[in-house]
Formats: C-alpha cells, structure tokens, sequence
C-alpha cells in the first residue's frame, strides 16, 4: 500500500450522511477573524500570505506598541523575528501560504495563548484584529508615500491640490 492514504469508502456508500454539525457562534466568530486578519495581511491581494507580507505586518505591529521611533537595525531585527516565526510555525520552506494554512496557524496560535479560556481568547482575536487593521492603514500610507517620492512633479501638485486643504495628509490621500 505504500504512501497511498487510507480511504474508508464504506462511509460514502451508506445510506444519507448525517447532517454537518453546525458551528458555534464563537466559531463562527473565531472563522471571521481568521479571515478578515488573513485579508489584513495580505497586502497584495494575491490569495496568498508571503513570509514578506508576514514579517512586515509583524514589524507594523511591532511599531504600533512601541513608544520609541525604532531604528533601521531594530527593523531589521524585528523583521527578522517574524521572517523566523514563519518558517517555524507556518511553513517551513517559506512559500507564501493560502486561507487555509494561515488559518491553521492563527488558530494554533490564539489556542496556545490561553488555552480553554474562551473569553480571553475572545479579547485576542479582537486586539489582533485591530492591530492588523492598523499595521495594514501603515502599509498602505507607507506606500502612497513611496510613489509619492517617486513622482517628480509631486511637491507643484501638492502645492496646487492642497491650497484648500489645512492637511497635507488629506492631500496624500487624495493623490
């Protein structure tokens, strides 16, 4: 027999299934996290989470608790971290990983945390998420701005945009 996995066909041949047990709201609940927090992290939009897109999204994180403005080694060493983490604990060969897989470690993750305290695991789904929601508006600012730099005409269309504008991040925004 091999590698062939085993397939217990006698469970397809009997009689009508029984019906799919129904998810629980905190199910539900934990399932709609995974994936809003899986769409968060992707930035490219790809269907997929890269250990690129992984490690910034950490970074941002990262940023958003710290009080301090981090310097360029910091980054690099935070970076780091999560390039690591997601080579231990998502995939080991780095290729970017789907929904799926993401979702597994999400789940395994949260459940180490506090492992049967459903509340607690509640309020971690809820502070990732708006961490993620945060570290993803920094991912796309930090964006605009690097096609910002990028045009040479930038600073006379800003200067022409925002004469009615009182701030120059509205103007970003609207470029």
């Amino acid at each position: 027999m091999g590698n062939v996995p085993f397939c217990d066909c006698s469970q397809l041949c009997s009689g009508p299934k029984e019906e799919a047990k129904e998810a629980s709201p905190l199910e539900i609940e934990r399932l709609q996290a995974a994936r809003q927090l899986f769409e968060l992290t992707d930035l490219n939009g790809d269907g997929f989470i890269s250990v690129e897109e992984f490690a910034l999204m950490g970074l941002l994180q990262t940023k958003v608790h710290s009080e301090k403005k981090m310097t360029k080694e910091e980054d690099d060493q935070v970076r780091q971290i999560f390039v690591q983490r997601f080579g231990r604990d998502i995939n080991s060969s780095f290729r970017p990983v789907p929904y799926a897989q993401y979702k597994e470690y999400l789940m395994w993750s949260v459940n180490s945390m506090d492992p049967g305290d459903l509340k607690a695991q509640s309020l971690i789904w809820d502070g990732l998420l708006v961490e993620a929601k945060i570290a993803r508006e920094m991912a796309m600012e930090g964006k605009a701005l690097q096609v910002a730099s990028t045009l040479p005409t930038l600073p006379n269309l800003l200067t022409s945009v925002g004469q009615n504008c009182s701030s120059p991040k509205h103007v970003l925004c609207r470029v």
